[in-house]
């Protein structure tokens, strides 16, 4: 006999009379006992069957019902079965329900009785909301469930820890991803709303910004779910510029920071970081504090505070899959997260070709950028085309076209005297914006300070 759950109900003071699956007052169905593991599953049970009578019965439901549970989210093989055939159906409709069970030989595993009586059965609509979320828990829990079991398993098999770790990250950000999001979308009058009030009240910038004025004004700044390129031959400053911008959201915006290194350690960014901090370069504080002026002296314990009082943070590994980077940017909580660089990047699948590697990693970071709603900055390099153009130019982005396609935007590294003859515009540098995804593209030019690994406003 169906009970209504007696824990929190939201619809407990307007509903508290109703019996959910009575065709009439005082009626109440019978259903034969249920064989379950626990109680959970026993009362989910009677959820879903309320969940089915109201698509029997009240057509105008079915469009809210089916955007938020999907046919693996029931518990009942019998449910999830009459449910798959709705959703092939596309519709509630009975007739046209039982009709695609018979096509599919299904029928009588399902039963025409029980199909009737969840069809006479009477259920409050407004009370669907409630049934939905108890269904889609009841199924969470259930995969976090087989999620631990797994995790026994893959002990057992002789896995590392490395290993184990990273095949349950994966899993569990997907479940995460339920749970922190509804399946279905907003409707658009409630987009345009929030739109409405942007433009009432518009920011300066509507994203994290870069600290090069000129790329913030074409960009406006980098929205969640930001995927930017930074892209160069060796050793013209790409690295160089990234921490520019790790210093100005960490120190000025006061944001969290992730920086992942896959070619330098830690020691060598963090000499990096306090040089471009303090304006000396780097080969006169190798020499030591004991030599430095008094002025740099201060200048050095300056940087040094602002950068450990930071939320910036270095880590350093030798390799890195996009599975890798979400567990670490979840981890850190980080505002932001900065690769250093793409090509380092390895796929958690076996790709048949390089290229077909570097566009499921990019494709993965623009994803993850989406998912877990931060702006994602990869460095990247560009091919040996750009010694015989001099120009760097969209094409010449290493290994893959899909990082191209990817990116929200694309910034291209160009400094004339990083070529031959090398004595053109001597520590100049061109800050090509190549693409803009969402407005214009145009090149900012600055003064490059190789000393103290940093760039600067001219």
């Amino acid at each position: 006999m169906y009970v209504y759950p007696e824990e929190d109900d939201p619809f407990k003071d307007d509903f508290s009379n109703v019996v959910p699956l009575s065709k009439e007052p005082g009626k109440v169905i019978e259903f034969p006992e249920l064989t379950t593991e626990d109680v959970l599953e026993t009362n989910v049970f009677y959820c879903e069957q309320a969940v089915l009578t109201v698509l029997f019965n009240h057509p105008h439901m079915y469009c809210e019902v089916t955007a938020s549970l999907l046919p693996e989210d029931f518990y009942d093989w019998k449910h999830r079965t009459i449910y798959k055939a709705m959703l092939v159906a596309e519709t509630g409709d009975f007739a046209a329900v039982v009709q695609e069970l018979k096509d599919n030989n299904a029928l009588e595993l399902v039963m025409y009785t029980y199909l009737m009586d969840l069809f006479d059965a009477f259920v409050v609509s407004v009370a669907v909301a409630y049934h939905i979320r108890r269904i889609r828990n009841a199924s969470l829990t259930r995969r976090l469930a087989r999620l631990g079991s797994e995790v026994k398993e893959n002990a057992e098999s002789g896995l590392t820890a490395a290993q184990i770790l990273k095949i349950t990250a994966v899993n569990l950000g997907v479940i995460a991803q339920d749970v922190l999001e509804e399946r279905s979308s907003p409707d658009l009058s409630v987009v345009l709303q929030r739109y409405r009030e942007q433009l009432e009240n518009p920011p300066e910038t509507r994203g994290i910004t870069t600290g090069v004025s000129r790329i913030d004004h074409w960009l406006g700044g980098m929205l969640p779910g930001h995927l930017m390129v930074i892209a160069a031959r060796p050793g013209v400053g790409k690295t160089c510029l990234a921490l520019d911008i790790c210093r100005h959201v960490g120190i000025t915006l006061n944001k969290r920071v992730l920086f992942l290194s896959l070619e330098m350690s830690q020691d060598e960014i963090a000499a990096r970081l306090v040089s471009a901090q303090c304006g000396i370069p780097d080969k006169d504080l190798q020499k030591g504090l004991s030599l430095a002026l008094p002025r740099e002296y201060q200048a050095i314990e300056k940087a040094m505070e602002e950068l450990g009082q930071s939320s910036i943070k270095v880590l350093q590994r030798s390799s890195l899959t996009v599975a890798d980077l979400r567990l670490l940017v979840q981890a850190h909580n980080a505002d932001m997260v900065i690769v250093d660089y793409l090509q380092q990047m390895v796929s958690a699948s076996d790709e048949e070709t390089r290229n077909t590697e570097i566009g499921a990693i990019s494709r993965g970071l623009k994803m993850q950028a989406i998912d877990l709603g931060l702006p994602v900055i990869a460095l990247s390099q560009l091919t040996r085309e750009t010694v015989k153009t001099k120009v760097p130019m969209l094409n010449h982005l290493r290994d893959s076209g899909s990082i191209e396609a990817d990116a929200d935007s694309v910034i291209l590294i160009h400094r004339p005297d990083a070529s031959p003859p090398y004595d053109e515009r001597p520590g100049e540098a061109d800050f090509i914006l190549a693409k803009n995804r969402h407005g214009a593209t145009g090149t900012a030019t600055v003064r490059f300070n190789g000393g103290c690994f940093r760039f600067e406003s001219p």
